[in-house]
């Protein structure tokens, strides 16, 4: 652990909590940062939940997160949205620049 000295006999113990504090909330973000993360999309036909997970999955996947968009719309309109055929299986976009890492598949639930 990185925690702070608090032998420090100068500090108080309020300025020692506070210290201690920050870097555990630090050490929480880092840990947290380092975690995948899911976004779950929601709602009722027709209320644009592809467009949406299709945009928002480009953005972070630009932005340099490994991101992967999965639809288990029977409408199976991803690949539509994305351009590119769809099967069961996660496949990387292909009309991306190399350094997108952008995944997409289509999940058949029946």
């Amino acid at each position: 652990s990185s925690l702070p000295d608090n032998n420090d006999s100068t500090m108080s113990l309020e300025e020692k909590l506070k210290r201690m504090e920050a870097e555990i909330e630090k050490e929480a973000t880092q840990a947290a940062d380092s975690m995948p993360k899911f976004v779950i999309m929601g709602g009722k036909g027709g209320v644009g939940k592809t467009s949406c997970s299709s945009a928002l999955a480009l953005s972070l996947a630009m932005r340099g997160a490994k991101t992967a968009v999965v639809s288990t719309d029977p409408a199976h309109s991803l690949g539509d949205s994305l351009q590119m055929h769809l099967s069961g299986n996660l496949q990387p976009v292909p009309a991306l620049p190399e350094n997108v890492n952008l995944y997409a598949m289509e999940i058949d639930t029946k």
